[in-house]
């Protein structure tokens, strides 16, 4: 059984690479329990020592990302929340959800993809400020853009570390 983060009395908070009312707005069609906060400059990634980009992570060209992104050979295929059906080039599948979801672009928000896809990152940091365990998303390969991290695997990882730092 994997336990929740109450139960290990941990506290979470969700910080997301686009404007706060963007965030609010997107949440209403996919509601969570977490606590948002908004970073679209991404500070946040700098300051837990994570990658800005993939570029930064893996050492890729611009060209190279943008491959990995297109609906070409070389793109990344993503099913990142099981609605689509498939695996779907990592740039269509975005186009598709936000559609499904009624969720239309802000020119600002376009202004943050074209920095280049914010990476998610999940960080245990205890009271005193260390991080006790991480997770990249493309960490292991710049073709995992658009893997989500699974809920279970978050709070396994969570409670394996507070059972041994306590």
């Amino acid at each position: 059984m994997v336990p929740s983060f109450a139960a290990l009395q941990v506290a979470s908070v969700v910080v997301l690479n686009s404007p706060l009312d963007r965030a609010r707005f997107y949440f209403t069609r996919r509601p969570t329990p977490l606590v948002l906060a908004a970073d679209p400059e991404r500070v946040s990634h700098r300051a837990f020592g994570g990658p800005v980009h993939m570029s930064t992570l893996h050492g890729l060209t611009q060209d190279q990302i943008a491959a990995i992104l297109s609906d070409g050979p070389e793109g990344a295929l993503v099913d990142p929340t099981g609605e689509l059906g498939q695996p779907t080039p990592y740039i269509t599948a975005r186009h598709e959800l936000n559609r499904r979801d009624g969720y239309v672009l802000t020119a600002e928000e376009e202004e943050v993809r074209a920095a280049g896809p914010g990476l998610q990152m999940f960080f245990l940091i205890d009271r005193d400020g260390v991080i006790r365990w991480r997770w990249i998303e493309t960490q292991e390969h710049a073709r995992n853009i658009g893997l989500l991290l699974p809920m279970s695997r978050v709070l396994a990882e969570v409670g394996a570390t507070v059972a041994l730092t306590t």
